[in-house]
């Protein structure tokens, strides 16, 4: 039968789509908003409840490195009517990326879920196999959830893994450090925030506070300052275990191979790859050129959309 093929790349931050002959794209956010067990609101949408407190209203995240925590089925639902699927002659068909440490047991959740949003037919790719290099070097895909690290030696994958541990590891810290500061709690999102907007501040030069929201003592909703270089641990951090894990991995190559991937250089993709610092700690402690691909959040979505 035929299909009609879309990309959708699943995060724990965003579930990105990716519609291949009509080359539309969108995101989500990965989140849906339950009373009971019926669904009030998708995506941004649900976020209104953090500051409209409705204690009959729970937020509900459904992935986390790429395990399914809730049905994911609404999310894609509204995605595929978004992109006006309905419009189609043909049924959806979808090309799923997936980490490389991904089991079988959850391929069977994600095909009774793509079931349910009325998909024909579902693909699974890994990211490294998206990221694939034609000759010798390292990528480093950075997401919400989780890092996925490549070695390649003259176009062959060597060496991977997955890291769990990326941009969500780098807002809880934000969390710990705004608590201590303020004695006040924030959410994930605000967290998250405070550090996209942190990374910019410290890129442009601009160390004017930035801002977020959070609960007092009182549980007052208050607005807080906070000055980007203070978040910067936080940030630092993480970019440096990350760094660390992939420099030990690399140690442990054959000495030739590991000159060629040297020489070849280190591409980052992924939504975390543009972070503040990112490119520049890497290169630091891998002794190599660190390249950030163009349009790192998108990259492996739009090299996988020639597949079909």
């Amino acid at each position: 039968m035929f299909e009609h093929w879309y990309v959708i790349d699943p995060g724990a931050y965003s579930i990105k789509f990716l519609d291949v002959r009509g080359k539309k794209r969108m995101a989500l956010r990965s989140s849906i908003a339950y009373q009971g067990k019926e669904v009030v609101a998708i995506s941004k949408d649900a976020f209104q409840y953090i500051y409209e407190p409705n204690k009959r209203i729970r937020i509900k995240n459904v992935l986390n490195h790429n395990q399914m925590l809730n049905p994911m089925h609404p999310i894609l639902t509204k995605g595929f009517t978004l992109l006006e699927s309905n419009k189609n002659i043909f049924k959806p068909g979808v090309i799923l990326l997936t980490p490389s440490e991904f089991e079988d047991a959850q391929k069977d959740i994600w095909q009774n879920e793509m079931h349910q949003a009325g998909v024909q037919k579902v693909v699974f790719r890994s990211v490294m196999e998206a990221s694939k290099l034609q000759e010798s070097g390292i990528v480093i895909h950075m997401g919400h959830s989780y890092s996925e690290i490549g070695f390649f030696f003259k176009g062959n994958l060597v060496f991977q893994k997955t890291l769990y541990f990326a941009g969500k590891q780098m807002d809880e810290e934000i969390q710990s450090i705004v608590l201590k500061k303020t004695q006040c709690l924030i959410s994930e999102e605000d967290a998250c925030s405070l550090k996209e907007k942190a990374s910019r501040s410290l890129m442009g030069g601009n160390l004017e506070p930035v801002q977020c929201y959070g609960y007092n003592k009182y549980q007052q909703f208050v607005v807080l300052n906070m000055d980007p270089i203070e978040l910067w641990p936080a940030m630092e951090h993480v970019i440096g275990q990350i760094a660390l894990w992939t420099k030990d991995e690399l140690n442990r190559i054959d000495s030739k191979k590991r000159l060629a991937i040297q020489q070849g250089g280190m591409y980052l993709s992924g939504g975390l790859a543009e972070c503040y610092g990112v490119c520049s700690i890497l290169a630091k402690e891998l002794h190599m050129v660190c390249k950030v691909v163009n349009q790192p959040a998108w990259d492996v979505v739009e090299r996988v959309k020639g597949w079909k």
